[in-house]
């Protein structure tokens, strides 16, 4: 199968873009998460992260962003916000972020984030990709329902 997406390192252009044409859900998972602009927390997220990347179309458009935070040594925090155009992609997406993903893994002893309970979509996603998504509990700074997920990696100490 040819990938009609392309994972690159992240950059000021696709976070931009991106930020500018994020998907609802992932704007209301924002507000809920933290009351940040969704540039800012776009900002926020990608200079905590250890790498970022954006996955754009075969003609440059950036789609997604996302990266991975650093919780602790061996722990990951990944993450990824996008704009509507990606369900147009989803086999790429997908075997991009299970590459991802597996790359990830390797370099942390555990992943682990929020997502917001209201995000059909992540939610989805992430259980495809193989996390284990857990009890909603109230998280951020108006106590929404948040699902904590989690994913056991292959790094030691």
């Amino acid at each position: 199968m040819r990938l009609s997406l392309r994972l690159y390192p992240i950059s000021e252009a696709g976070m931009l873009y991106v930020s500018q044409h994020l998907r609802e859900v992932d704007r209301r998972e924002i507000a809920a998460g933290s009351r940040r602009e969704p540039l800012d927390a776009i900002l926020h997220s990608a200079a905590c992260s250890d790498e970022g990347f954006e996955a754009r179309t075969l003609a440059g458009v950036p789609l997604a962003v996302g990266g991975v935070g650093l919780i602790s040594p061996l722990r990951g925090s990944p993450w990824m916000l996008a704009t509507d155009d990606l369900q147009r992609h989803p086999l790429s997406m997908m075997r991009l972020s299970r590459a991802w993903v597996a790359d990830i893994r390797r370099r942390y002893a555990q992943l682990f984030n929020f997502v917001h309970a209201e995000n059909a979509v992540s939610i989805h996603w992430l259980r495809r990709l193989g996390f284990e998504i857990l009890p909603a509990v109230p998280h951020g700074p108006a106590g929404a329902l948040f699902h904590p997920f989690t994913m056991e990696g292959e790094a030691r100490v």
